[in-house]
């Protein structure tokens, strides 16, 4: 993601930014006119006619494309940028896009290909007809590979199967996508409220994120290390499926995976009688986010249900590896350490614990004024339920000098989409409950003086005296 290059490309092409930007401008202007009508009427009518004007903004993001969707997206998880009805609207932001050509898709595979005939390396060629699946950056087609393909290995073959979900790119979309980026940009650099600054970072964010979910040779690596990782760890070794990559017949635009079948999590939670298999998959899901969370660092960061499926043969496969993110080392620490300190109700050491998770900045944490303003808050604050964490987290940041690290809200949702099927299943369910004992093994098989502290706090609850009941926990 270079802003620099970005500019320069679309700065020798004038007539195009142009007629964008006046595009956009066009469609932005009735939706801005109703906004200023109720700043001219005064705060009551704002925040009166907030929810109609939020859900038409979310309509206008939706239609012009997914860069827009992808910075809506991003922007929706920032309650310090915006208020609480707009948050809630731009959270159901989802694409509006309709299936690009199926001709275009079978030229970007035969380019992939090296100009190979289709035959050459699919069974049936008309499965490219019509895909099975369509979004915002490529479509889905399912198709068989010929046993004898340029680019499969026979053992490939003959341990996967040639049955595979052919993800193909759309067309032109770096070009849509960076342009609608830099216009975007340009637009809150120019922008005469200096809150419109502070959406700058996020912007850069989710571009440079949004740009990596466009090469697919990236997205094969990354399926490749997660399934690496799952097979590391006892508990989710042979539990968690990662579709294998056919990386023959795959590249930056095209990406051939392993044909999965299965239960989208979707379709399990809208039937009532699929009980024991939510119950399931709540555990197998649980196991494999601790995993990532708290051993391998390597965290799936798109957790909607449609990219988590149950096999017949009761394994659960994680699909679609574009979006990941790295929690590195001293980040795990410190979140087992804010979770003994805040079991001990020590506050004064959550404190720090926020500063090394990137929630409070090292000045707030040295100035005794605000650091006791803050862990006056921390101690009001308690939550069992994801729903109710990211709730009291958001007002917080409202109040509050924090901010919420990009890596954490992505936690946030995962968590909030395992805390949700738990739900269906058990109307108690707690997931900070039901993580406990991850966090307990990792105090108890790690022998740094941070976890043993961090254990020694735990189980004497902040004092002098052993806490019997806390060692029964454990």
């Amino acid at each position: 993601y270079d802003v620099p290059a970005i500019r320069a490309y679309w700065s020798a092409r004038p007539l195009t930014s142009l007629s964008r930007t006046s595009s956009l401008v066009a469609k932005l202007a009735t939706w801005l006119a109703g906004f200023l009508g109720d700043l001219a009427s005064g705060a009551e009518t704002v925040e009166r006619n907030a929810p109609r004007r939020a859900a038409a903004l979310r309509d206008l993001i939706a239609s012009q494309g997914p860069a827009f969707v992808k910075v809506g997206q991003a922007v929706a998880i920032r309650p310090d940028l915006l208020p609480k009805a707009y948050l809630d609207a731009l959270q159901e932001l989802l694409d509006q896009v309709a299936p690009f050509s199926s001709e275009e898709a079978r030229a970007l595979v035969r380019a992939q290909l090296g100009g190979l005939d289709l035959e050459d390396v699919f069974e049936d060629v008309g499965a490219f007809d019509a895909p099975v699946a369509a979004a915002s950056i490529g479509q889905v087609y399912k198709a068989k590979l010929r046993e004898s393909a340029p680019g499969v290995d026979a053992s490939e073959f003959e341990t996967w199967g040639g049955d595979v979900a052919v993800k193909v790119q759309r067309p032109r979309i770096l070009e849509v996508v960076t342009l609608d980026l830099i216009v975007i940009r340009s637009a809150l650099e120019a922008a005469i409220a200096t809150s419109a600054k502070g959406f700058i970072p996020v912007l850069d964010v989710a571009a440079e994120r949004f740009l990596e979910e466009l090469d697919y040779t990236l997205e094969a690596s990354n399926a490749s290390r997660f399934e690496a990782d799952m097979a590391s760890v006892e508990v989710v070794r042979g539990a968690v499926k990662v579709p294998h990559v056919y990386r023959g017949v795959s590249g930056r635009r095209v990406l051939a995976q392993e044909w999965v079948d299965g239960k989208k999590l979707t379709e399990i939670t809208s039937d009532p009688s699929t009980g024991p298999l939510r119950a399931k998959l709540v555990q197998t899901l649980l196991n494999a986010y601790m995993v990532q969370f708290l051993e391998t660092g390597f965290l799936h960061a798109d957790p909607h249900p449609g990219n988590f499926m149950l096999m017949p043969d009761g394994r659960l496969c994680i699909l679609d590896y574009g979006m990941m993110t790295t929690i590195e080392p001293e980040q795990r620490i410190a979140f087992i350490e804010y979770i003994a300190h805040l079991s001990a109700r020590d506050y004064d050491k959550t404190l720090g614990d926020l500063v090394n998770l990137g929630f409070v900045p090292k000045e707030l944490a040295n100035d005794p004024v605000n650091r006791a303003i803050v862990t006056d808050a921390l101690n009001a604050q308690s939550a069992s339920r994801v729903g109710e964490l990211s709730d009291k987290l958001e007002e917080m940041a409202k109040l509050y000098p924090l901010q919420l690290p990009p890596y954490f809200v992505l936690i946030l949702r995962a968590f909030g989409t395992l805390e949700g099927l738990g739900l269906s299943v058990d109307e108690n369910y707690a997931i900070v409950d039901e993580c406990f004992p991850y966090v307990a093994r990792r105090m108890l098989a790690d022998d740094s003086p941070r976890m043993r502290a961090a254990l020694r706090s735990f189980v004497y609850g902040g004092g002098d005296r052993l806490k019997i009941s806390r060692v029964r926990d454990i």
